[in-house]
């Protein structure tokens, strides 16, 4: 690993947010590149830290989990999920699309 210190560029924060599908305020993109930046930053010092011999964890708390069978169980009634949904029809979840298909 390379002992410079990382900076985020405007060409990488611009390919990023891109990815993510967000349209960056000029105002904003400072704070941004600090912001990333410094996270990239630790996820580095992270990675340096010596691990050799130390066991992967499950789970940060000790303790005994309990859980319950397995079992079916009736659900709430059709009608107060219905009632919780923001859009729905003839019992149904109406959900926006989030594949387009080619063509």
């Amino acid at each position: 690993m390379s002992d410079a210190p990382f900076s985020l560029t405007d060409a990488q924060l611009e390919h990023v947010a891109r990815l993510a599908r967000l349209q960056l305020d000029p105002a904003q993109i400072p704070q941004l590149q600090r912001d990333l930046t410094a996270i990239v930053t630790y996820f580095q010092e992270l990675q340096a830290i010596d691990t050799e011999g130390v066991l992967p964890m499950q789970h940060p708390l000790d303790g005994q989990w309990t859980l319950r069978a397995d079992q079916a169980s009736i659900g709430l009634p059709n009608a107060t999920v219905m009632a919780l949904a923001p859009v729905h029809d003839q019992g149904l979840f109406i959900v926006p699309r989030v594949v387009a298909h080619g063509g």
